[in-house]
């Protein structure tokens, strides 16, 4: 389609999709600092700030985008917009980051840019340029820095340069476009999903060990980040790979990043975002244009076991070049053509690739002056993990992540992992099938096969989980067994609870190899009922409230679970299902009981946990008594699994 020429009201624009959901998310939470970038320009040199400040000021004058403001119709473009300067002395620049991050910038007003210089001494200056993203993406940033930096190095006038087109025919095209042509492609690619894919760490929902600004609690800051350097030769590798598999190296680091994807939520199918430049339409000079035209896309990988590392390449290669009529798709139009909620995200996880990071580029295409500067950007998107690859001549793994979710020895195992599929990826043929990768390092691989290995095992795991627990009564009757608050009881009374509750399931129909559903508090009584599931012949099924409600009936019905062990105050909130209801408060606990007689054996099962459904379906993980009682024996020297 043509790009228009012209627009309706001077000075007024329609906005893009992605400005619109920009816009909005930043109506919900103007101090949330989302979507707010901080380009990092580090200035070992002699700074002459008024002259630098100027060139700002004409650099804003000169474009536009510089000088719009936002309302939730239309982007309006002022004939001057005052830009924010100020000064400071030495600072810690985490904490300032951090703060300026969570100054609101007045998108509906402005100014939507400001600059901060910090004078460390008097040949050592950190610039910082704060501005939403809704302005403009990577390539203008590139563009106008060079531009700034060239004028201020030669005294000249940035409006005297050549500069960037403006972006109004972008904005007047994609209001133009129809995207109903797109609606199968979507619904074809995105078959099968129903939600984001989980990134099941040790660290989700704990937030430790970020590393914070001093004083600063880990879960309070918004945002932490950390780099991990590839060496040289393994970059040149990679590229030898791609090229051999025909594709590129964007498509290699794609393949890795669904590959840790899926090992980590042991999923064969992934879901993440991914962000086109978006630059080929029929807008006039649109490689060049100063604006905001980039998309975030959700990107599927089908990783079956048995595929071979080529085919992996070639189809998400394929993908990417599909993409291309349909790369201008808004995110909102695409959960409606592939049937997902509104309400929720695709992706929970983004990579972006660039060729080059800024300070390489700008070293490269700028003067003799940019060959001691460094640029950094720090951006807090809305999703927990963005991880950035830059592509220079030794690739750069950025990640930037949520510490309220991730704890930053997390991150820097994730990154470790990365690393390693892509040294797995230059070290094994195109035929290697994709069961064959794995996330093991080396220095990970020596603590689980010897540091964390007893010399003499001797697990004998030929026993129940329940059967177990029978010897320690036996042997520590009178030992403290749980604690939960102002409740202490010993292994004898913790036993004898177990019991009348693995009678009353057998007296309300509760058979061997069934499963219970259970749904309770984390209290004393909770243990209980586990061990009394357990000695009634029945395997535990986990009932969580936090998940959906369909959800939760799926599960029930789908173990045909004949009974859901529970709580009264809980009752209320527990979806409508086909399991007989059974609380904890109407069991009586009077007098002694000895255990039912058993009803397994250590290949029976134990319990049955369900996989998130990323895939479409969910799917329940039978784990049996064995299985428990190995990994307890084995990992009780190093926890202490007994009754002391």
């Amino acid at each position: 389609m043509p790009a228009p020429t012209s627009i309706s009201a001077p000075g007024h624009l329609p906005l893009t999709p992605l400005q619109q959901g920009m816009y909005f998310t930043w109506l919900q939470d103007p101090a949330a600092g989302v979507d707010v970038e901080q380009m990092v320009c580090t200035l070992p040199e002699n700074v002459d700030a008024p002259r630098l400040r100027a060139a700002w000021e004409t650099l804003t004058a000169a474009h536009p985008v510089l000088r719009t403001t936002f309302t939730a119709e239309s982007a309006t473009i002022h004939d001057s917009l005052p830009i924010s300067w100020q000064e400071l002395p030495a600072t810690d620049l985490p904490d300032f980051l951090e703060t300026d991050r969570t100054t609101p910038l007045d998108l509906s007003h402005g100014p939507l840019q400001r600059l901060t210089l910090i004078r460390h001494s008097a040949e050592n200056h950190t610039l910082v340029w704060t501005f939403h993203h809704i302005l403009i993406d990577g390539r203008a940033i590139t563009s106008l820095l060079r531009e700034v930096f060239t004028a201020y190095d030669e005294l000249t006038n940035p409006s005297a340069a050549p500069s960037a087109p403006s972006f109004e025919a972008h904005n007047l095209w994609q209001a133009s476009l129809d995207h109903t042509p797109s609606a199968g492609f979507w619904k074809t690619h995105l078959n099968g999903v129903s939600g984001p894919t989980p990134l099941i760490v040790d660290g989700l929902g704990l937030g430790q060990g970020s590393a914070a600004a001093p004083g600063t609690p880990p879960a309070a800051r918004s945002q932490d980040e950390t780099d991990l350097h590839l060496p040289e030769t393994l970059t040149k590798k990679l590229l030898a790979v791609a090229d051999s598999a025909g594709v590129t190296l964007n498509t290699c680091i794609q393949a890795a990043f669904a590959l840790l994807l899926g090992r980590y939520a042991g999923e064969d199918r992934v879901i993440f975002g991914a962000t086109r430049a978006c630059r080929h339409t029929p807008v006039p000079d649109s490689e060049r244009i100063a604006g905001l035209l980039i998309n975030t896309l959700p990107i599927k990988a089908d990783l079956p076991a048995s595929a071979p590392i080529l085919t992996l390449f070639q189809t998400l290669r394929q993908h990417w070049l599909d993409l291309r009529p349909h790369e201008h798709s808004p995110l909102s139009f695409i959960r409606r053509a592939a049937g997902l909620s509104a309400t929720q995200a695709p992706f929970n996880h983004l990579l972006v690739f660039e060729n080059d990071d800024y300070t390489h580029t700008l070293r490269a295409t700028g003067g003799p002056a940019f060959a001691r500067r460094s640029f950094d950007l720090r951006e807090l998107t809305s999703v927990p993990l963005t991880l950035a690859v830059y592509g220079s001549a030794a690739l750069r793994l950025h990640c930037a992540f949520k510490p309220s979710v991730f704890s930053l020895e997390t991150i820097q195992r994730l990154l470790g992992h990365m690393a390693e599929l892509l040294l797995q990826l230059t070290s094994r043929p195109l035929t290697t099938p994709l069961s064959d990768f794995t996330l093991v390092t080396p220095p990970e691989r020596q603590l689980l096969v010897h540091d964390w290995q007893p010399e003499n095992p001797g697990i004998d795991s030929n026993t129940t989980h329940d059967a177990w627990f029978q010897e320690t009564v036996r042997r520590h009757p009178d030992h403290i067994a749980v604690s939960a608050g102002d409740t202490a009881w010993t292994y004898a009374e913790l036993d004898r609870r177990a019991n009348h509750i693995a009678h009353a399931l057998r007296h309300a129909g509760v058979e061997n190899g069934q499963f219970v559903g259970i749904c309770m508090d984390r209290r004393a009584p909770l243990i209980a009922s586990l061990l009394g599931i357990l000695k009634a012949g029945a395997a535990y099924l986990p009932i969580d409230l936090a998940y959906p409600p369909e959800r939760l009936a799926f599960m029930l019905d789908d173990a045909r679970a004949p009974v859901l062990l529970t709580e009264l105050p809980l009752l209320p909130k527990i979806p409508e299902n086909t399991a007989t209801t059974l609380c904890i408060e109407d069991i009586s606990f009077d007098g002694p009981a000895s255990a039912p007689a058993p009803g397994h054996d250590a290949d029976g099962l134990a319990y049955l946990i369900y996989t998130s459904g990323s895939t479409g379906i969910h799917k329940g993980c039978r784990i049996t008594h064995r299985n428990v009682v190995s990994i307890m024996k084995a990992t009780e020297p190093g926890f202490g699994f007994d009754a002391t």
